[in-house]
């Protein structure tokens, strides 16, 4: 097996972000806008292990830490009617980590089945809650590997969606879910 380690920072540059804000006109309903944030950074630790742990069986693990900081700015979205909106310097730590397992159950099947876990995220406007999920997949071949039919399941148990806790303060609050967005 291997085990590696780096540690990394991305500055970006004109980060391009979801941007909710309230309808002036019609308080109800929820704008969903696109901006530019000035600067966001990212400074974090990734970790990497690679294992055959039987003959039959090798296993992926990978976690990543970082510190996520988002600069404040202040915008306009210009729809219906311009709308200026204020974005707080914000930051936190947020981690995932990823397992894979691969399985040869004999020389023509195999099987891989893999999870993920995303923690809390510091957003322009929030935050994007904590998501998971669980894949599948089977494979076999014949006629010497010329012939080969897959069947793979995705996000099985549907949790891998974004979801975001909007507060964009003067009381507008929103919680944006998307279950087939991932």
């Amino acid at each position: 097996g291997s085990l590696s380690a780096a540690t990394y920072y991305k500055q970006i540059a004109n980060h391009y972000t979801r941007i909710y804000i309230q309808d002036p006109t019609h308080p109800n309903i929820t704008i969903k806008g696109y901006s530019n944030v000035p600067e966001a950074t990212n400074t974090g630790l990734e970790i990497n292990l690679d294992q055959n742990v039987t003959k039959a069986w090798k296993m992926n693990l990978n976690g990543n830490i970082y510190r996520n900081r988002i600069r404040g700015y202040t915008g306009t979205i210009d729809f219906p009617t311009p709308v200026a909106y204020v974005i707080d310097s914000r930051g936190d730590t947020p981690w995932f980590f990823k397992a894979n397992n691969f399985f040869s159950l004999s020389p023509r099947l195999k099987c891989e089945l893999s999870g993920v876990y995303f923690s809390d995220k510091a957003t322009a406007q929030g935050e994007e809650l904590s998501r998971w999920g669980v894949n599948a997949g089977v494979r076999t071949s014949w006629l010497k590997d010329r012939l080969e039919v897959n069947l793979t399941a995705s996000d099985i148990f549907n949790r891998m969606g974004i979801r975001q806790q909007i507060d964009q303060g003067n009381g507008f609050a929103t919680l944006y879910q998307n279950f087939y967005e991932t």
